[in-house]
């Protein structure tokens, strides 16, 4: 493969979602994979819903879930948005996607928990 079809096929400024597609591409229902610290220094992984809203990405982690306890502890996460045509096409659709990362904000408040929810 040359260096011109690598760079195609590779995350660059110049396969980068514009404002407007990245708006519809993580406001139509997609699965995310979310990535958490462990306590023991290996990142935990697992697919989650999400909202998409304003440039902010809002997930709803039930008590029991590891992420949450993970988050608790370092609030840094990952997530990971994309649409992977390659399985059912071949090779040459590709691959769209985004990453998400940054600090959580925990927000514990019920009320607040529950109008996102609906």
């Amino acid at each position: 493969m040359s260096d011109a079809q690598r760079i195609r096929w590779t995350a660059s400024s110049s396969n980068r979602m514009s404002p407007d597609e990245l708006e519809r591409f993580v406001g139509e229902p997609r699965v995310g994979c979310l990535a958490t610290n462990r306590a023991d220094g290996f990142p935990h992984l697992s697919p989650i819903w999400f909202l998409y809203e304003s440039g902010v990405v809002f997930l709803e982690l039930a008590e029991s879930r590891i992420h949450l306890a993970n988050l608790r502890r370092d609030a840094r996460a990952s997530l990971m948005v994309e649409e992977d045509e390659r399985p059912a096409h071949g090779w040459r659709p590709g691959v769209r996607g985004v990453v998400f990362r940054g600090t959580v904000e925990l927000i514990d408040d019920e009320e607040t928990v529950a109008a996102y929810g609906e």
